[in-house]
């Protein structure tokens, strides 16, 4: 695809500052080959110089490339026109600073020229861009076409700093040339001495107090000072003295005459010489004093300044300070006098019975203002070299206050008097009930409270009756005495039920309720289906209700309500009994009845004894109670539990006399249940029922087994006369196999004698070899097969007549004919288990423990018959 360099949209034009030069940039987009890198310089690119295709006096000064991102076979092409003025440089816009080395500012300002012209436009090394302080310490020169690039950059200079630069310079054929250009820039020069090294050109000249000092050598013979500034401060009080040499690289340093405390020395080497700068500072004495007056003039602060090996020190002086600056020392003193009363003030408090009087001064603490002073605050504060005083005294007596409140219906007067350290008036009638005393502005002020109880004191009384009139609640409130009990008012006895004493403004109220109750307040009746009354409630107040005629007590509840017990009875018809049948079990020897009747409370029959009581809601909602009662001599009760291990659990319940089950008893309870002992033992048996040491169960399953691998010596021809002599091995294979499980009790925990042997490996095969090696030395190799048996222990002998025809293991075998050379066998480990029986496990562990405390241990052997393995391959 040919190459595209396609115009987009308009070009924009701008104008310089003056508003005589145009600037020209076009946008194109590039696709094709062009894209590529290698081809962008020459075929994207134009020669800088070309004029614009529209501005002809517009050439190419500046061209760029962007890569799109989103089209990787695409390009932006930027191309910048430039109008160049005659005689005079032109503005790129283009303008940067950064930080020197010794942290002034670099800026530099790019221009375009006609090429033509660029050296006569070229700025001069020293000047100044327009007025901002920086000044021009390097341009460099760029020819593009039938334009010039200048960059210039501008150094900032304060007074009396300096700069040193050093570069090469270029012919115009782009050879560098031997010679070092050296520049020295400063600023506010009073002298200015260059000296000439041999073989060196030199040039220098002041400008606008701007030193410009330029060489080209590669050495300077002396070292010597190239100006001097003095500067004084302070109303001349303190002289500085900056010089400015060059020199040598050695070392050599110029002849320095300035004089006082050197506090700055630096050095930098550029090139072919060294610039040196030093710093001096001298003299001393008063540079400054601040008076300032405080409190009406009863203070006076003076502020001193001086510089100085020692300070000049204010009058009665407080503290100083010291600052370290250019070489020399500032320091600054302050002091304080005066002395005299600065403030005095008179507060009057609580109706003007108690007066404050507060006294501020300096120099020394104010007096007491006179009799009946009491001091009450007191401080001194340190300031700034004096001493502020305050002193605060209080004087008063009498009362300030009466206060009156009524509570309770007005049935308590509350009286309360505030005075200042005596009470002047006439002490309230009542009993005090609360005082204090407050400590505040050396005085005191006390706070008394009197209460009256106006009458009886009874703020409340009030009568409740419930349950018809059965029933009177009675609740009186007084303040300051109990009140009486009232007297009945229906017959029955008053109970106080409950009494509470409450602190009220420091007078006691009693609260008290009283309750009177007297008879029955409730009746009610079951019924069952046939009419006949199975119970009676009876809810009655202050004594519990007798037992009617024809009927029990079956259950009783009572509560404490509004302070009278509420008794709530019930009693049980004796001839509700629905049901009662009895059945002959055992031979004759047990005796149960069941009994279904709506009461709970029914008696237990002579000789019988409750085993079984429980409740149950009928469809009508009636409840009805299930008695079950047993009597007999003898086993009345048997359960039967099956456990794991062949075993089972018997439960014997007996009553009279105990039976005791077959097995082995773990568990015995015995108690007495209505005059009838009951016996219940618990035994373990066999499965068929017998003792659990007489019987073994047993079962088969299928269990993990290893062979162990097998090991054999072969001897394989491999072709012609030559051997090989090696081990083959068979690895370890684990599978299941059927096995019969052996389950017993014993009284010991021994696991005892096997019925077969036990299959434990305590060897495995070992591999020996012995041969004839190089040189006719002899080698041995033995290793041992952790987990394998031999199979075959018979030894191979060998005898090589060469290095070629045998090896074993791996390793070659020389030749001794004919005598033997080799010997290899394999011998070793456990026996072959296929067709053989073993015992692949046993052991024991506890199974249960009889009542005595005997233990009993479960043993468990596992066995199998090994089946044969597969025969070894033929090798």
């Amino acid at each position: 695809m040919p190459n595209r360099i396609e115009l987009l949209g308009y070009p924009t034009v701008e104008w310089t500052a003056n508003g005589t030069l145009r600037r020209i940039t076009r946008s194109y987009k590039v696709i094709g080959p062009a894209v590529e890198v290698a081809n962008i310089g020459s075929e994207v690119f134009l020669p800088y110089g070309t004029p614009d295709e529209e501005y002809a006096t517009a050439v190419l000064v500046q061209q760029r490339v962007d890569r799109v991102a989103e089209r990787a076979a695409e390009l932006r092409l930027t191309r910048v026109y430039q109008e160049l003025a005659t005689g005079a440089l032109t503005e790129t816009g283009e303008e940067t600073e950064q930080d020197a080395w010794d942290r002034r500012t670099i800026r530099r300002k790019v221009y375009l020229c006609l090429a033509s012209e660029a050296d006569a436009l070229t700025p001069a090394i020293g000047s100044q861009l327009g007025t901002t302080g920086f000044y021009l310490f390097d341009v460099q020169v760029q020819v593009e076409g039938i334009a010039a690039r200048l960059t210039c950059s501008y150094v900032s200079l304060d007074a009396g700093e300096f700069i040193f630069a050093t570069s090469t310079q270029t012919d115009a054929d782009g050879v560098k040339t031997t010679s070092v250009r050296s520049l020295i820039l400063e600023k506010d020069v009073v002298t200015l001495t260059p000296v000439s090294g041999p073989d060196e050109s030199l040039d220098w000249s002041i400008s606008d107090g701007v030193a410009v000092v330029t060489r080209a050598s590669r050495s300077i013979d002396a070292a010597v000072v190239t100006s001097t500034r003095t500067e004084t401060r302070h109303s001349g009080a303190l002289t500085i003295t900056v010089q400015t040499g060059v020199g040598p690289t050695d070392g050599t340093e110029p002849t320095w005459t300035g004089t006082g405390v050197l506090f700055e020395s630096s050095q930098d080497v550029r090139g072919a010489i060294t610039v040196y700068r030093r710093a001096w500072a001298s003299g001393s004495g008063e540079i400054g004093r601040d008076t300032e007056t405080r409190f009406g003039g009863a203070l006076t602060v003076t502020t001193v300044r001086s510089i100085g090996a020692t300070r000049v020190a204010a009058t009665n002086e407080y503290e100083y300070s010291r600052d370290e600056r250019d070489g020399y020392t500032l320091w600054t003193s302050r002091g304080a006098s005066g002395t005299g009363t600065i403030e005095d003030t008179t507060e009057t408090r609580n109706g003007g019975k108690l007066t404050i009087r507060t006294i501020r001064s300096i120099g020394a603490a104010p007096s007491s203002p006179g009799t009946g002073y009491v001091l009450v605050d007191s401080e001194d504060q340190s300031r700034e070299g004096y001493t502020l005083y305050l002193r605060r005294w209080a004087k008063g007596q009498g009362r300030v206050s009466t206060g009156t409140s009524y509570r309770y219906n007005n049935k308590l007067v509350l009286v309360t008097i505030r005075y200042l350290e005596s009470d002047d008036e006439t002490t309230p009638s009542g009993t005090l009930v609360n005082e204090s005393a407050d400590e505040r502005d050396g005085h005191t002020l006390y706070t008394r409270t009197y209460a009256e109880v106006v009458g009886d004191g009874i703020v409340l009384d009030e009568t409740e009756r419930r349950n018809g009139g059965k029933l009177v609640l009675r609740r009186i409130r007084r303040l300051g005495i109990a009140p009486s009990a009232p007297l009945p008012a229906i017959g029955g006895t008053v109970v106080l039920v409950s009494e509470r004493i409450d602190q009220d403004d420091g007078v006691e109220v009693f609260d008290y309720r009283w309750a009177e109750g007297n008879g029955t307040i409730e009746t009610a009746e079951s019924v069952s289906a046939t009419g006949v009354v199975v119970s009676r409630t009876i809810t009655a107040l202050g004594s519990p209700p007798t037992t009617p005629m024809g009927f029990y007590l079956s259950r009783t509840e009572q509560e404490d309500r509004d302070g009278v017990t509420v008794y709530r009875y019930t009693f049980g018809n004796t001839a509700a009994v629905l049901v009662d049948t009895e059945e002959i079990r055992n031979n004759g020897n047990l005796f149960v009845r069941n009994v279904v009747s709506e009461s709970s409370t029914l008696p237990t029959p002579t000789g019988y004894v409750r085993t079984e009581f429980g409740s149950r809601v009928q469809s009508d909602g009636r409840t009805v109670y299930n008695y079950t009662w047993v009597k007999g001599d003898g086993q009345i009760a048997q359960t039967i539990t099956a456990r794991s291990g062949g075993l089972r659990t018997v439960e014997v319940v007996s009553l009279g006399t105990k039976v005791t089950p077959a097995g082995v008893v773990t568990e015995e309870e015995e108690a007495e249940i209505d005059g009838v002992t009951r016996y219940t033992v618990t035994a373990v048996q066999s499965a068929s029922g017998g003792d659990p040491t007489s019987d073994t169960m047993t079962f088969q399953r299928y269990v993990p087994f290893t062979y162990p691998g097998r090991a054999k010596i072969y001897n394989k021809n491999i072709v012609g006369v030559q051997h090989a002599v090696d081990v083959y091995l068979d690895p370890p294979v684990e599978v299941d196999v059927l096995a019969t499980v052996e389950v017993s009790y014993q009284l010991t925990e021994s696991v005892g004698t096997l019925p077969y042997p036990k299959w434990a490996p305590n060897e495995w095969a070992t591999v020996v070899a012995n041969w004839i090696g190089w040189n006719v030395a002899p080698i041995s190799k033995v290793q041992g097969l952790r987990g394998y048996r031999s199979v075959d222990e018979a030894e191979i002998t060998i005898v090589s007549s060469s290095g070629t025809d045998y090896s074993i293991m791996g390793s070659r075998v020389y030749g001794a004919s004919p005598n033997i050379t080799g010997y290899v066998k394999c011998v070793g480990g456990p026996p072959d288990p296929g067709g053989n029986t073993y015992t692949l496990d046993a052991y024991t562990d506890l199974a249960f423990v009889a009542a005595d405390g005997t233990k009993y241990y479960r043993k468990t052997v596992i066995y199998a018959t090994i089946p044969d393995q597969p025969p070894l391959p033929t090798i």
